[in-house]
């Protein structure tokens, strides 16, 4: 079922209203607008203004409208420079950001010519503006469109609350709300110029119900494990990185054929077969964020998505890239995250952002500090904007702050209870916590094989008594193994003492144990040996 047979009810929706649609990625919304929403516009002699993030997302929904339209498609540098087609015009959020700034968007404001205007993807306002404080004038723009306003997006929630709760969209009437179906309820708009006239205007809520999609979620805490499986594949992969720096890594280990794809990537032939056919050729395609949402991917071979990011909202996005259909199905490999990560994340960069907003400084103040400190300049260049030479904050940015706070704070809590957390949290997002299963830990090759090295120095270190030169030595090696396999964190030039030996050996490498002979008297050292329990002798293999 299509998006268009659920909502039947939009010559209802009036001018000054705000319309959200909450729908799963694949129920054709963009077809909606296309079909449905254009149509009604032009019947009226009126136009559709479409708006939405991402470069590649811009360029495919152009792509259908010139191929519905009879538009020769095959140089995409030409349609590149076309905004405006018959009964709609496609801009980015950015290109609308920049006219605003320079007072420039009043004809995308001309209610006479544009019934609707579509916010795709809308959860930019919120996902972006913690590095974007440009989102500012994407608020004043949606503040000041008098015609239809339709949001859009497959993860809604945090950017519909934001829009309503601080006034953007009008004053909602307090217990206003009604239920019409299931589907859809309705907030009444406070206006005294709407009652006067005697017209009621509303904020629309469209929830389309989830489709079960078949995933078989695994979950890794190293990229090796995932190198290793793609390696042994014959089939195609799809790798969402948390940043562009990890993206070499990735690249150099995989032995497939792999292509790339950045933000500020436009002229790649990837970025054509993309665009036009919503495939890849090559067997694996590494990207960031810039195919986060919108882009469609319809590809039978595609059967397996990495996902690395700690976004409910990122995640859904980039989830949503593969259009599953019929009985197919997905593998889709999650990362388990340490706490200390979370605690790193908070401490290190949501924090001071979120001090620096809280602290209450006056532009001058906060100029001064930025030229004064660097590293307060690198925040605060993420979050205000200049106007008439005055720093202004984008309040998007600190609302999606406060979300991040909240919800890095409630990771370290759970994590500090229950390792596997935030797999669980993962799995909640997409509702298979049930499927819960530590079964599901790929196997750590890395961690396996220096686990392997350090049992053959423990076995080359057995029976031999060590004096004081030879424990130093075999402290300093097997420091440094039990770092590499995790079970050790070093600080400083420091080896682990004979507790933390002990306490490693006995719960990881239960065949051995470590023995100790006191000195005798005075002047004298204890010894150290390594010596193979009797009751394991039998078990070479085990450690």
């Amino acid at each position: 079922m299509y998006l268009e047979n659920f909502i039947m009810d939009y010559r209802a929706w009036q001018g000054g209203e705000s319309v959200f649609i909450e729908a799963p990625t694949g129920m054709g919304k963009t077809t909606f607008v296309l079909n449905q929403l254009v149509a009604d516009a032009m019947n009226d002699q009126q136009e559709v203004l479409f708006l939405s993030n991402r470069y590649l997302l811009k360029e495919q929904i152009k792509h259908s409208v010139a191929k519905r339209q009879g538009i020769p498609v095959e140089d995409a540098n030409w349609l590149e420079e076309i905004d405006e087609f018959e009964g709609i015009t496609i801009l980015s959020y950015q290109k609308i950001q920049t006219l605003v700034e320079v007072n420039n968007a009043g004809r995308y404001l001309d209610i006479e010519r544009y019934k609707y205007t579509i916010f795709d993807e809308i959860h930019y306002i919120l996902e972006d503006s913690i590095f974007n404080p440009y989102i500012v004038y994407l608020v004043q723009f949606i503040q000041k469109c008098q015609n239809t306003k339709v949001f859009m997006s497959a993860t809604l929630a945090e950017t519909k609350d934001y829009l309503i709760d601080s006034g953007i969209l009008g004053k909602v009437i307090p217990y206003s709300n009604v239920r019409l179906n299931a589907m859809v309820e309705r907030d009444l708009l406070d206006g005294y110029l709407f009652r006067s006239l005697g017209y009621e205007k509303y904020i629309w809520h469209y929830t389309i119900p989830k489709q079960k999609r078949k995933i078989d979620a695994k979950y890794f805490s190293d990229f090796t494990q995932i190198v290793e499986l793609i390696n042994r594949s014959s089939e195609k992969w799809l790798i969402f990185v948390s940043n562009k720096a990890s993206v070499e890594s990735w690249k150099s280990a995989i032995r497939k054929s792999v292509d790339v794809i950045y933000a500020d990537d436009k002229d790649q032939e990837i970025v054509d077969q993309i665009v036009k056919y919503e495939r890849f050729e090559k067997q694996v395609l590494i990207t960031t964020k810039l195919l986060d949402n919108g882009v469609n991917f319809k590809d039978c071979l595609l059967r397996n998505i990495v996902i690395d990011t700690i976004s409910r909202v990122e995640f859904l996005q980039m989830l949503g890239r593969k259009r599953i259909q019929g009985d197919d199905s997905i593998k889709l490999y999650i990362p388990k995250k340490s706490r200390r990560y979370f605690t790193g994340y908070y401490n290190l960069s949501v924090l001071k952002s979120l001090d620096l907003v809280n602290a209450g400084k006056t532009s001058k103040e906060l100029v001064k500090e930025c030229f004064a400190n660097s590293t307060v300049y690198e925040m605060a260049r993420r979050l205000y904007i200049v106007k008439d030479g005055t720093l202004v904050l984008n309040p998007a940015g600190a609302y999606k702050l406060s979300l991040m706070a909240k919800f890095l704070c409630d990771m370290q809590e759970a994590m500090q209870e229950d390792e596997w957390a935030f797999i669980k949290e993962q799995l909640k997002w997409l509702d298979l916590q049930e499927d819960f299963s530590e079964k599901n830990m790929l196997p750590d090759v890395k961690k396996e094989k220096v686990y392997a090295e350090v049992n053959e120095y423990l076995k080359k270190s057995t029976a031999v008594w060590m004096d004081k030169e030879r424990k130093n030595e075999f402290r300093q090696e097997l420091g440094k193994l039990l770092c590499q396999a995790g079970l050790y964190e070093k600080r400083g030039n420091r080896a682990p003492g004979k507790q933390v030996i002990e306490k490693i050996i006995k719960a990881e490498f239960p065949r051995y144990d470590l023995e100790v002979k006191k000195a005798s008297r005075k002047g004298e050292i204890s010894l150290w040996r390594i010596v193979v329990k009797k009751d394991v002798l039998g078990d070479q293999n085990s450690f």
